[in-house]
């Protein structure tokens, strides 16, 4: 049986004497040194959480069932103790700071992993995982960053890894610095949106400095900007609250400081309602901040004191709660609707040696535990939206309309406020529309309307995976309050970018084509350049193909007399959009290159010389049809400052609805399998692409020899001719002229 010790808050199990069952098994349980309960939860779910006290427990379901100690295989770790310091999630993971080492445990199997690629000791970890409903591959990228620091060692160089894997794999990162002092890292703020995290460097215990590393580019950006003055307690780092807002949080000597930009602008939390600047007692310190639900958060410091805070676009409030309620054995959580629950533990022991433990579980309402005298009223009552937690996307030259409808409290009035995290790609305007007014309820309801779009209008080289960049749109009431029990926002992610299923398709004629089902096409060795580079090497052998009806769809019956072009169709998954007007271009998918094009640089009109595929795969180290041209690299002729026109009599090869320039053919029948790109970097931010054949029939039949050996061999029966002829003659005609002589 194991050993217990009770302390003034419940049943907590304690390491006994005698060796643990769990390491007679090859596992060892973990443990902290932490002499404050903490409770965190999941961003995403909230029933998802994790109490560290003297052991640390996992749960699944809010602690409605009883839990055991977590334990991991005891030769994972390194190190003889196991001692957790942080804990962090993303999606469907659990990361801990153990002994200076980061283990990554998978939520539905509990396995645990060792992180690897971490050379110092490291004792703080953070995340931000994409609690947004869409699965995209943007959430999937942000849930796989992962920060890992010391924040209490001093040493000459910041001391930083981050790992874009999900924790397993770590690498340093790399800060050049002048200035003078030794370091702390003070605190690590994630901005997904614009791909970067913010390091705080304390120097020499007197000043911060802000550097911004991008880790999409793995490299620390030029410039920085500056504290003046330290940002860290003896036991918590600056912390993070929101990366939505890249708002955070930090104490500095007794007082709590508020940042909702990401540093560039900083003021003291209000408390109670009053700009009281001094919060804490001398020698109280922050021990822990949770962040939680509709902007709210929970501070707690090591003189057992709770301060319940909240966000309030600019600003933050705060207020002492649950005096004469908390103690250092009870965990603190936010639940659904408005409410704190305090997790205390009591033993249970079943009829095996190892024993889980049961937490009980009270709840408050927060609006009874806050101080209604001395915080502002609440002048809204319910915020209705059409756009919440949900994920838009932005294509150049779109736009889109999200309303918001508010109403009062009686006799109140209200006013909207509309916030955008990256002014730099987003832009609106909103319309304020009273609806009606009670004046026997002195209830106001008034609806605003937002126009989105974006500052940007092309593709440019800083475009990702057909995505530009990322802002946080938020609308709501400009009063905000701690007593307000509904979201002072309705907030939404707006994405710069391609919207998914956004594809092209070549309009076909109703034709039915079932023959080509599953088909085989030959290529001669001669009609076909394996490099691309549009003959400037052949194929070795004939080529036989199989063609894929379902990929590429029925093929165009051309004459070879007959130019062509396509016809291409915007479709977001399969709805029709639109005709696409602008530029695209083609190649053939197999290397076949006897085709042309009608027009000329000249007949075109360029004022510069035109791109040309052959140039743009040159371009490239290793030569690649499918990215040589693409709406990143397109540039136009009809732009002065290009280089100048040197080759008019090349062919124009850029196409688009309204020219007259198509494809033509050379004397050769045969399949072709076209892939069209729009190149325009003012149409959208996709990839557009898609594949077309086209079937090319009349030409010649070719003579069974080359047609010089046939010229040469007719030129040498020629000569033959000619040398028999002459001799024939001067036998015939020699014994005429001897019977003369005589």
């Amino acid at each position: 049986m194991h050993m217990f010790e009770q302390n003034n808050y419940g049943y907590w199990p304690l390491p006994s004497k005698q060796v643990h069952p769990s390491s007679m098994n090859g596992s060892v349980i973990l443990n902290s040194n932490m002499t404050i309960t903490s409770l965190i939860q999941h961003p995403c779910d909230l029933k998802v959480s994790v109490i560290l006290s003297n052991y640390l427990y996992v749960t699944k379901d809010a602690f409605q069932t009883p839990v055991f100690p977590l334990s991991v295989p005891i030769n994972i770790l390194q190190s003889d103790d196991s001692y957790v310091t942080c804990v962090a999630f993303i999606k469907d993971t659990l990361l801990l700071a153990v002994s200076g080492e980061v283990l990554v445990v998978n939520l539905h199997t509990m396995n645990a992993t060792r992180g690897h690629g971490i050379s110092e000791y490291i004792n703080w970890i953070v995340t931000s995982p994409c609690c947004y409903t869409e699965d995209t591959s943007w959430c999937v990228g942000q849930n796989s960053i992962v920060f890992a620091f010391n924040s209490e060692i001093i040493t000459d160089d910041p001391l930083v890894w981050w790992s874009n894997d999900g924790g397993h794999l770590f690498q340093q990162v790399t800060v050049s610095h002048n200035y003078q002092g030794p370091f702390l890292i003070s605190g690590v703020f994630l901005h997904p949106l614009k791909h970067k995290a913010t390091l705080l460097m304390q120097v020499d215990y007197s000043y911060t400095v802000m550097k911004n590393f991008n880790y999409l580019a793995s490299q620390v950006q030029d410039g920085s900007e500056t504290i003046p003055f330290p940002t860290k307690g003896v036991y918590m780092p600056a912390t993070q609250l929101n990366y939505r807002s890249e708002s955070f949080i930090f104490l500095n000597e007794s007082t709590i400081y508020y940042s909702p930009v990401s540093g560039a602008a900083m003021r003291p939390v209000k408390l109670n309602g009053l700009k009281n600047k001094t919060h804490l007692n001398p020698g109280e310190d922050i021990v822990i901040i949770n962040s939680g639900y509709k902007d709210y958060f929970l501070l707690v410091t090591n003189q057992h004191r709770v301060f319940l805070g909240r966000e309030e676009g600019m600003k933050a409030e705060v207020t002492e709660i649950l005096q004469n309620v908390y103690h250092s054995g009870v965990g603190l959580a936010f639940g659904d609707h408005n409410n704190i629950h305090l997790y205390t533990a009591w033993n249970r022991e079943n009829a095996s040696s190892i024993h889980a433990v049961e937490f009980h579980k009270k709840t408050y309402k927060i609006h009874n535990l806050v101080d209604l005298q001395n915080s502002a009223p609440c002048k809204y009552q319910a915020i209705l939206n059409n756009y919440e937690d949900h994920i838009f996307y932005l294509d150049i030259a779109m736009e889109m309309n999200l309303s918001i409808t508010m109403y009062s409290e009686p006799w109140q009035q209200t006013h909207f406020i509309v916030f955008v995290s990256n002014p730099d790609l987003l832009q609106f305007s909103s319309e304020v529309t009273p609806m009606w007014h009670s004046t026997t309820r002195g209830v106001t309801t008034n609806s605003m309307t937002t126009l989105i779009s974006l500052r940007v209008d092309k593709v440019s080289e800083s475009t990702v995976d057909g995505v530009e960049g990322m802002g946080i749109l938020k609308m709501g009431s400009l009063e905000g309050s701690l007593t307000c029990l509904q979201d002072q926002y309705k907030e939404s992610l707006v994405i710069g970018g391609c919207p998914p299923g956004r594809q092209i398709r070549v309009k076909k004629r109703d034709t039915a084509c079932e023959n080509w089902r599953g088909a085989s096409y030959t290529i001669r060795k001669d009609l076909y350049d394996p490099t691309f580079l549009l003959g400037r090497t052949t194929g070795t052998q004939d080529r036989t193909l199989t063609y894929d009806l379902e990929q590429v769809g029925c093929p165009f019956l051309v004459h070879i007399a007959d130019p062509f072009k396509p016809i291409i169709e915007l479709f977001d998954g399969d709805k029709f959009v639109e005709e696409v007007l602008v530029n695209f271009v083609v190649y053939d998918i197999n290397g076949r290159f006897t085709f042309t094009y009608t027009m000329t640089m000249a007949e075109a009109l360029c004022v510069s010389q035109a791109q040309d595929r052959l140039t743009m795969l040159q371009a490239q180290s290793l030569a690649n049809p499918h990215t040589a041209w693409t709406n990143k690299n397109f540039l136009s002729c009809y732009d002065d400052s290009g280089s100048p026109l040197v080759h008019s009599e090349k062919p124009y090869e850029i196409m688009n609805s309204s020219s007259s320039n198509k494809i033509k053919w050379l004397p050769y029948s045969g399949l072709y399998i076209f892939n069209v790109t729009v190149v325009d970097p003012n149409y959208s931010f996709c990839t557009l692409t898609a594949l077309f054949a086209v079937e090319v029939y009349g030409a010649l039949p070719e003579a069974p020899f080359p047609q010089m050996h046939i010229m040469l061999g007719i030129c040498g029966f020629g000569v033959l001719s000619l040398w028999f002829m002459y001799g024939t003659y001067s036998i015939m005609t020699k014994p005429e002229e001897q019977n003369k002589t005589e």
